[in-house]
């Protein structure tokens, strides 16, 4: 896991927001989400990066061309790997162990998400 720590640390994101609906009528209809995205400009990297983490967690994460960064004229394409929330709630406590040096600002947002949701790992 200490590299798909890095991994995560240096060209990844943890997304985690609250979208509250427009309904007009109901002021507690929202959800929360919950999302570790790895990125790369190479689609093969991330299949093996996907592979291993099956291979370790049994998880399986989604391969997809980044559709909000088209690349330029003579540029390559940019990818990501992601994992949903239920998948994200299995491995996010394996890639921030309490002792694992790892940049702050990332744990703090899987830190923060677990301690409100009562989450074992966090």
């Amino acid at each position: 896991m200490p590299l798909a720590r890095g991994l995560l640390d240096g060209d990844g994101s943890i997304l985690n927001k609250v979208y509250r609906a427009d309904t007009g009528r109901r002021d507690d209809y929202y959800w929360e989400y919950l999302i570790t995205r790895f990125t790369s400009g190479s689609r093969p990297h991330l299949e093996w990066l996907r592979a291993r983490l099956a291979s370790a967690t049994g998880l399986v994460g989604t391969v997809d061309e980044m559709k909000t960064k088209q690349p330029r004229p003579n540029r390559h394409p940019f990818f990501e790997l992601e994992y949903g929330k239920r998948s994200s709630l299995v491995l996010l406590p394996l890639l921030y162990p309490a002792a694992a040096p790892c940049l702050e600002r990332k744990r703090a947002i899987w830190l923060s998400y677990a301690h409100r949701h009562g989450v074992r790992g966090g």
